[in-house]
Parts: structure tokens; C-alpha cells; sequence
């Protein structure tokens, strides 16, 4: 795949004199070409040597446990020969990642529940056809809707069986029928809404799974869309370094690296061995690495750095809560 290189004449990684038109250093193999290349070389660096591991990957978690920051460092200085290149590092380790929380969600799948008290309460409406039609409010009564306790991650209610069999033969008018004892006007959204809604106070272990498969699904993904905003988010608290944005993109990448392998590592030992609290322990170990890796990167005082991190976290967290929001609402709609 041709394009074009900014040549060096001394090897980066080894300090060997070159020729300017070398591909290679003839002394230790890294490829002659300066760093801060275009955020689309990244890209293209995946495509050539993609999911290719040898000894490398060893050296690498055993520099980013030993020397947090040590590899941002010398990968944006070109001494990246020794090291695994940053996304095929993160992709294996997100992938190991997700297979242990696919592993823990399936085994801590929510218990369906189911209220003898509700079900009477639906029975009583179907005998007294109080599900009316939608073009006839007429017998709406403000005691005549249902309260319906209800939420994903706690405690589910089921429909008894005639009022699922009368939606699955009319659902558009049992549906619309709903949403105006609710008191309010049927349109797409909320159709939707009391679609999946249905669905899930009626849940089986099947449809939850399903739910939680989507919400890893979105959640990779997101997690993939918001590594450039973190890096954004440090370009933005370190702009006086004048640092360009494609080393705080390393770094982005390579903290997100080490945050899936200590997560992964927890989710394991969650799952083998039933210890619940250790999650907050891998919180603690993820904030303490960024403010060693910002200390170590940039050389500021404690105080200094503490407050940066600090302010750095709490943005990003925010962030990340939105998209796991995000994540999770259009897991529930489109399942």
C-alpha cells in the first residue's frame, strides 16, 4: 500500500546513521520514517500487519505495567520497533475484553419475576373490556390506567397470557389503546416505546441476553468512537505543550489498552471466583495509571497533575456515560 514518507537519516529506535532513502535501518529492521504522520496511517499500519503477534506483545504489557507512559513516550519519539503498534494492541485486548464481559453478563442474568397482584389487575381489564378502542376515549378513566413497576435491571412484571394474546392479534390497536389510557396521543414513538415495553415486562432469559448481546455490541463500539474525545480532551488540558493531536491519540489508545486488560483481568476474576467488589478496586487502579502516565508524559508537579486528571476524569466519565446511554437505549429499542 504506497504512500508517501518523511525520511530521517538516524534511526530513531537504535540511534544507527541511515541514507535518507533507506526504507529500513539496516542495523535493527524499524521501518525510516518520522513520526506524527497523518491520524490515517494509523489505519493503514493496522491493514498491513493486522492481528500479526510474535514475542512483542510480552515486552509490551510488561513496559505498560512497569513504566506507565514509557511506550506513548517512545512511540511518539519513533522508537516504536520493540512495541506492538497501538490499535492492533488495543483490538486484541478489547476483544479479550468483551469475551469476559460477555461471559459475566450471561452468567448474572436478571431473574424474571412475576406479580400475582398485577396479573389479577390485567385479568380484571380484559373481563371488563376496558381495553377500548382507540377512536372511542369516551370510557377513559383517570383510575382506569395500570401502574406498571417497571424497570430493566431490577424487577420485571409479565402480561398474563390473554392480554399478550389480544396484542399479538391487533397490536397496533391494543398498542394505540394504551398510550390513550396513559393520556396520551399515539405516534411513532410512543408506539415504540410501549412495543419494547411490552416486551420487556414480558421477558425470558432469552430476550434479556439478547438485550445485554446488543448492548456490548453498541457499547465496542462507542467505547472505539470515544477514544479520539479523550484524546481531544487532553490535547484541550495540555495545549500549552504544544503537542500535535496525534500523540495525544497514541496516548488515548494506549490508555484504553491497558483500562480493557485490567478490566478483562477483573471481569475474570469476578467470574471464576464470585468477588463482586473487586470492580471498584480496577476504578481505583485506572485513575492512579493515568495520573502516573500524566506525570511521567509531561513532568509537572503532583498538585498540578492530580488536578488535571482529576478534571480529565470527571469530563470523560460524563461523557462515556452518554454513550453507554446511548448504547443501552438503542440496544432496548432495536432488539
Amino acid at each position: 500500500m504506497a504512500r508517501k514518507r518523511i525520511r530521517d537519516t538516524i534511526c530513531k529506535n537504535c540511534d544507527t546513521k541511515i541514507n535518507i532513502g533507506d526504507h529500513f535501518c539496516h542495523e535493527c529492521g524499524q521501518e525510516n520514517h518520522a513520526p506524527n504522520q497523518p491520524i490515517r496511517h494509523l489505519f493503514f499500519e493496522l491493514i498491513e500487519s493486522i492481528f500479526h503477534f510474535d514475542t512483542k506483545i510480552l515486552f509490551t504489557y510488561k513496559t505498560f505495567f512497569s513504566t506507565p507512559g514509557k511506550i506513548t513516550k517512545e512511540y511518539n519519539e519513533n522508537k516504536r520497533m520493540r512495541y506492538v503498534p497501538p490499535l492492533r494492541m488495543y483490538i486484541f485486548t478489547s476483544a479479550i475484553f468483551f469475551f469476559f464481559l460477555q461471559m459475566n453478563t450471561e452468567n448474572h442474568t436478571p431473574t424474571i419475576k412475576t406479580d400475582a397482584i398485577q396479573q389479577e389487575r390485567f385479568d380484571s381489564i380484559i373481563e371488563n373490556n376496558t381495553i377500548i378502542n382507540k377512536n372511542d376515549t369516551s370510557s377513559i378513566k383517570p383510575d382506569s390506567t395500570i401502574n406498571i413497576n417497571f424497570s430493566i435491571f431490577d424487577q420485571h412484571f409479565s402480561l398474563t397470557p390473554s392480554i399478550l394474546d389480544d396484542i399479538s392479534r391487533n397490536p397496533e390497536h391494543v398498542i394505540d389503546s394504551l398510550i390513550i389510557l396513559k393520556g396520551l396521543t399515539p405516534n411513532f414513538f410512543y408506539r415504540k416505546f410501549f412495543k419494547q415495553m411490552i416486551k420487556t415486562i414480558n421477558a425470558d432469559d432469552h430476550y434479556t441476553k439478547n438485550i445485554l448481546r446488543l448492548f456490548i455490541k453498541n457499547t465496542s463500539i462507542s467505547i472505539f468512537v470515544l477514544m479520539p474525545i479523550f484524546g481531544l480532551l487532553l490535547f484541550l488540558i495540555y495545549y500549552k505543550f504544544k503537542k500535535n493531536y496525534y500523540e495525544y491519540l497514541i496516548l488515548s489508545i494506549h490508555y484504553h489498552t491497558i483500562f480493557f486488560t485490567v478490566l478483562g483481568v477483573i471481569l475474570a476474576i469476578d467470574y471464576w471466583f464470585k468477588w463482586n467488589s473487586i470492580i471498584q478496586y480496577g476504578v481505583l487502579i485506572m485513575w492512579i495509571y493515568l495520573l502516573f502516565t500524566l506525570k511521567y508524559l509531561f513532568q509537572q508537579g503532583w498538585i498540578k497533575t492530580i488536578a488535571k486528571t482529576i478534571l480529565c476524569s470527571i469530563m470523560y466519565i460524563i461523557i462515556v456515560f452518554i454513550g453507554l446511554s446511548i448504547s443501552l437505549l438503542l440496544g432496548w429499542i432495536y432488539i
